[in-house]
Order: C-alpha cells, then sequence, then structure tokens
C-alpha cells in the first residue's frame, strides 16, 4: 500500500509545480501536456499493478485484452466480444488498438488509466481557472476518494472523468460548450452506458441558469429536488419499457427487476453516515455561506453544484437499499473534488479568525 502513496507525493508535487507556474504565469503550459504530466505517476502504477487489484480485472479486462490480441480485424473481434463480454465499443476498440502494438495486458491498464486520469486533470485545469482552486487539491481529492475505483471499474471510471470534463467546459464557458459537452457524454457512453447520467447533470445546469436570481433559495432546492427525482423515475420508467424488447434486456434488465448482486447488496447504516459525511458538510456550507456570493454568476454555479451535492447524498443513503444508484450516483460524487475546496473557501473567506 507504501507505493500508493508515494504516488499520491509524486503527484501533488507536478500539480504544485503546475499550479506555481500557472500562477507566476513564468511558463503557459499547454492544458494536455499539464494533464499528461500529472496523471504519468497515477497510470503508471496502474498499469504495473498485480492483476489481483480491481475485480473487473479478472471478469472481463484479461480475457478480452486476450480476445483483441487474438483477433485477426477489427470486426471479427467485435463479433466475438458481442457474445463473450458485450462491453461498450469504444472500450473494446480501445482494447484491440492497444493489441497491435503489444500483447502485455499492463500496458493495456497503464493507457486505460491514462485516458481516465488525464480527462479529469484537464477538467480540474479548467476549474482553476474559473474558480482559483488549485490542481493539487482537486487530484488529492480524487486520489482519497476515486483512484481506488478506478482500478476496479474501469470502464465507468473513463465515463465518469470525461463527464467531469464535460461539466469543467459547460461552466467554464468554453467555446462552444454545448457543443463539447455532448461530444464528451458519447466518448463516456462510449466506455460505459451508465454515462447517460450526463443528461440529467445538463439538464440541473440548464434548469439553473434559467432560474432568476430574486427567486428563493428554498424554492429552488425543492423544485430543483423535484425535477430531478422526476427525471430520474422517468428515466427508471422508459429504461425498464426499452429492455424489455431490446437486446440489452439479458444486460440490464436485471439492475430494474432486482436480480443483478448490485441490486441485492446493500450497506449498514453506519457505512453509509461515513460515506455521506461529506456531501452533508458541503450541503450545509454551501446554503449557509452562499448568501454571501454577491455574483449573481457565481450564485448560480454555486447553486447547481449544490444541487449535484443533494443527489449525491441522495444516491449514498439509496446504499441501504442496493448499490445501483450508488454506482449511478458516481457521476454526481465527482463533483465533490471541486466543491469541497470550494465550500471550505467560502467558509475561510468569511470566517478568517476560524
Amino acid at each position: 500500500m507504501d507505493v500508493y502513496f508515494y504516488v499520491l507525493i509524486i503527484t501533488v508535487l507536478l500539480a504544485l509545480i503546475d499550479d506555481y507556474l500557472y500562477k507566476f504565469s513564468f511558463f503557459d503550459m499547454p492544458k494536455f501536456l499539464s494533464a499528461l504530466t500529472i496523471a504519468l505517476p497515477m497510470s503508471i502504477i496502474a498499469g504495473l499493478r498485480n492483476w489481483n487489484i480491481g475485480t473487473d480485472v479478472h471478469i472481463y479486462g484479461y480475457g478480452e485484452f486476450n480476445i483483441a490480441t487474438a483477433a485477426t480485424s477489427l470486426h471479427t473481434y467485435i463479433q466475438s466480444i458481442s457474445t463473450h463480454y458485450r462491453t461498450e465499443i469504444l472500450y473494446s476498440v480501445l482494447n484491440f488498438v492497444v493489441s497491435r502494438f503489444t500483447n502485455n495486458v499492463n500496458i493495456f491498464l497503464f493507457v486505460l488509466s491514462l485516458i481516465t486520469v488525464i480527462p479529469f486533470c484537464l477538467g480540474c485545469i479548467l476549474f482553476r481557472k474559473k474558480f482559483n482552486i488549485p490542481v493539487w487539491i482537486q487530484v488529492t481529492i480524487f486520489w482519497g476518494l476515486f483512484y481506488g475505483n478506478s482500478l476496479n471499474l474501469m470502464r465507468q471510471s473513463v465515463a465518469i472523468a470525461f463527464v467531469y470534463l464535460a461539466v469543467a467546459m459547460l461552466m467554464c464557458n468554453e467555446k462552444w460548450n454545448n457543443v463539447s459537452f455532448f461530444i464528451l457524454s458519447a466518448v463516456a457512453f462510449g466506455f460505459h452506458r451508465t454515462a447517460f447520467m450526463s443528461i440529467i447533470i445538463w439538464m440541473i445546469y440548464q434548469y439553473i441558469n434559467k432560474l432568476s436570481g430574486k427567486a428563493k433559495l428554498s424554492f429552488q432546492i425543492v423544485s430543483g429536488a423535484l425535477l430531478i427525482a422526476f427525471g430520474a423515475n422517468l428515466g427508471l420508467l422508459v429504461m425498464s419499457k426499452a429492455l424489455n424488447t431490446s437486446s440489452l434486456a439479458i444486460k440490464y434488465k436485471q439492475y430494474i427487476d432486482g436480480s443483478n448482486w448490485l441490486a441485492q447488496t446493500s450497506y449498514g447504516w453506519t457505512r453509509i453516515l461515513m460515506l455521506s459525511a461529506l456531501p452533508l458538510m458541503l450541503l450545509i456550507i454551501l446554503l449557509v455561506y452562499r448568501k454571501y456570493i454577491k455574483n449573481q454568476a457565481d450564485q448560480k454555479y454555486i447553486l447547481f453544484l449544490t444541487l449535484i451535492l443533494v443527489v449525491d447524498l441522495v444516491t449514498q443513503i439509496s446504499a441501504f437499499s442496493g448499490k445501483v444508484l450508488l454506482r449511478l450516483g458516481l457521476y454526481f460524487a465527482i463533483f465533490e473534488c471541486i466543491t469541497a475546496p470550494l465550500a471550505f473557501k467560502l467558509l475561510l473567506e468569511k470566517n478568517q479568525g476560524f
């Protein structure tokens, strides 16, 4: 386990250097190069790890890469995968492309981790510009809360990272931000189908964007929560109907009817309280200190992140009756990486003595 702490130290040092160069404008490093540099230590360890770290490596990772290595063409490989594993197209294509250069599965795991961590770091860099939150803080929270998951939930972790970048581009008003959001969401969906959750995040953002600055916070929170709940129930209804007639039925209908192990497995209240402690604390801070934000645009961003936290908290609590919503909730929980430092920044600005 010590090696993962050493990786954290190296990663934080690289991120600190990048933050320092950015703050004092010594060198305007391209965003992608900065993200690649910061992502390398975590990706190298992910590639060198033993195969007993992460269940997904055993379930489909190693087997699918071996099939890709033996395949003579992409067409025959995709046909074989659709029979054996039914994994998403972009993940399968990535296996095939890497297998053209090497038959070493560890190199594939390294590349997969790069594709996970680099989009996240790019999102961190955009949020640094928007909220003046250093990259090293966001990366540290990511390491503590999500890096371990990325070694296990291999496909979904890539999707979550791309959604993080998509939302960062949306909030930071990058050029063609809406178009970029849907392109990145499509890429995320190509790695894991649960990335449809990005559409709910986009709906929340558009809802907040149209709110009047005079509307009461309580009304915004309640109406926003109702909208999210309605959207989630509608989505589950549509999904359940579609799965009765589509080719995805075998793979995904079990999540709806409760027969999948994720639906059957649940957490006790002690663990749920531990999982939900941070989002609950952040939610309280944001609700208390949002009123001190004078800029109306900043208020909307804070409200957007507050609603994301509400969904995050609800999905954490839902683990008492099964892990399905908890898994979907990871698309919301990842934003604790920016919400946590932003909330504490507000707290410290208004309570300098504290």
